[in-house]
């Protein structure tokens, strides 16, 4: 069952699917990064963040911009860089790149081109992935417990149930 997001028209083929892929991403983060440093986490991380991002394309059945390719290799480069660190504050901006790079990917990499975007859209673009993805979780966790209470709710076909 498709259920479409209000605003973007989007279609959401297995919600439960993005859901265990988000948990799945949330006990890496912070099998990762929880009491350690982020030396190797970060790149290890940024490849396993790629990995479900690129399950999901395929689940979704949606094509990434061929304009926005870039936008991988460039996390990727980062969170190397975040590894083989000089000083604090470099770290600071490697990891605040990545983080920036993340949410570019999140709103715009099926979408459209991020070059063709404006300084303002750019600059918006970290505060509208954290509204989206917050969202588009509800939805599906919605749609996911709304699924499973239907299932749970009524029997089986030819099957006795107490009335």
């Amino acid at each position: 069952m498709e259920e479409k997001s209000e605003g973007k028209g989007i279609a959401a083929r297995h919600p439960g699917r993005l859901l265990l892929a988000g948990l799945a991403l949330g006990y890496a983060f912070d099998l990762l990064f929880d009491g350690k440093l982020p030396g190797i986490s970060v790149p290890i991380f940024a490849l396993v963040l790629l990995v479900g991002l690129a399950l999901a394309t395929r689940w979704e059945a949606t094509r990434i911009t061929g304009a926005n390719l870039w936008l991988p290799a460039a996390l990727l480069f980062f969170a190397v860089m975040s590894f083989v660190r000089a000083s604090g504050f470099l770290l600071f901006l490697n990891i605040s790149a990545g983080l920036v790079l993340m949410a570019l990917i999140a709103v715009y990499m099926t979408q459209r081109s991020v070059a063709e975007l404006s300084l303002p859209a750019l600059l918006i673009a970290p505060v509208e992935a954290v509204v989206s993805s917050l969202h588009r979780a509800w939805q599906g966790t919605t749609h996911v417990a709304r699924h499973d209470l239907a299932t749970v709710a009524s029997p089986p076909a030819g099957r006795w149930s107490p009335s």
